[in-house]
């Protein structure tokens, strides 16, 4: 089994982007988790993400049964999985959502929703 799965450990934005262009889900089995930079970056690139919804920021990256699913075991975890690899229209909607969705996180919207929060208490 150990050739079935690659860590690739730090790469350039550059491979990053082709990994994930070439990826049909990530998962994210992490217990503990902030925001989910990475779940961001897959959906940037049309890769939907299955994760723990107990893991905490990533409930705010994925959009549940939209842009991927959070899920609240292993088990779950492992049929969502399943489903996501055998089902390829599936994949391809989840993964649309979470690309469309995902322009809106760009530095150029934060900074400017963050502009209109100032300007509303200054």
């Amino acid at each position: 089994m150990t050739d079935l799965v690659t860590f690739h450990g730090s790469v350039s934005d550059e491979e990053r982007d082709a990994l994930l262009d070439a990826s049909w889900l990530m998962l994210t089995p992490s217990v503990k988790e902030g925001w989910g930079i990475v779940i961001m970056e897959a959906a940037a690139r049309g890769v939907p993400c299955i994760a723990y919804a107990s893991a905490g920021g990533v409930s705010e990256a994925i959009v549940d049964t939209e842009t991927g699913w959070l899920v609240d075991n292993v088990e779950e975890m492992t049929k969502r999985t399943r489903e996501m690899l055998t089902d390829h229209d599936l994949r391809e909607w989840m993964g649309a959502a979470a690309a469309r969705r995902a322009q809106y996180f760009s530095w150029d919207i934060t900074g400017a929703r963050f502009e209109e929060l100032l300007a509303t208490y200054l």
